[in-house]
C-alpha cells in the first residue's frame, strides 16, 4: 500500500482503518473479541486513537508503518507505539492519544468505543478479510494470506494507483 499511496499522493486519498472482530459483552477489556486476542485489540485502539487525534494522514502514517515494520508480535506494545510516535514527531500527550488509549480513572476509555463502533461498522459492511481495500466505499481488492484476490482491474501498484486516481477525478472534475 506504501507504493500505491507514494504513488497517487497523499493529498489525494483518505485513509481509515476499519477492524475486524466480534462485539461481545462479555470481553471485559474491550467488549470485543479480536481473532489474535486482547493484544491485537489493543493495536487496533491504538491505531483508531492515532487516526482519530492525528487525522492528517501524512503525519500519521509514517507511525502505522512503523508499528507494524516492528513485527506482528510488537503491535499492540504500549513501548512500540511510543517509540514510533517519537519517530513520526508526533506528541503522544499533546495530540490526546495517550488520553484516548489509557483513559482516566472513572472514565470510559475513548478508545474502547472507537474499536467498538470500527468492529460494528466492518461487519455492517459485510469485511470478512483482512486487508479488505475500499475506494469510495466499493470493494477493489483483498489481500489474503498474502495473495490479492478479487482485484477486478488487477493487484498491482499500478492498477491500484490507476483506480484511486480515476476516482479522485471523477470526484474533483475541477482540478483533474
Amino acid at each position: 500500500m506504501d507504493t500505491v499511496l507514494t504513488e497517487v499522493g497523499l493529498e489525494r486519498v483518505d485513509v481509515t482503518l476499519s477492524f475486524i472482530g466480534k462485539l461481545n459483552s462479555s470481553a471485559p477489556k474491550y467488549g470485543v473479541t479480536c481473532m489474535h486476542g486482547e493484544i491485537e485489540c489493543e493495536g487496533n485502539l491504538q491505531e483508531l486513537c492515532m487516526t482519530t487525534h492525528v487525522p492528517q494522514l501524512r503525519n500519521w502514517w509514517p507511525w502505522l508503518e512503523c508499528v507494524n515494520l516492528a513485527g506482528r508480535d510488537r503491535i499492540g506494545h504500549l513501548d512500540t507505539a511510543v517509540d514510533c510516535a517519537v519517530m513520526a514527531g508526533i506528541d503522544w500527550i499533546e495530540e490526546g492519544v495517550y488520553k484516548c488509549i489509557k483513559g482516566r480513572d472513572g472514565e470510559e476509555r475513548e478508545g474502547v468505543r472507537l474499536l467498538q463502533e470500527s468492529v460494528k461498522k466492518t461487519a455492517d459492511l459485510g469485511i470478512t478479510t483482512s486487508c479488505t481495500i475500499l475506494v469510495s466505499g466499493k470493494k477493489r481488492c483483498v489481500r489474503d494470506d498474502g495473495e490479492w484476490k478479487d482485484c477486478e482491474g488487477g493487484s498491482s501498484t499500478a492498477d491500484l494507483a490507476r483506480t484511486i486516481d480515476e476516482e479522485w477525478k471523477r470526484l474533483n472534475p475541477d482540478f483533474a
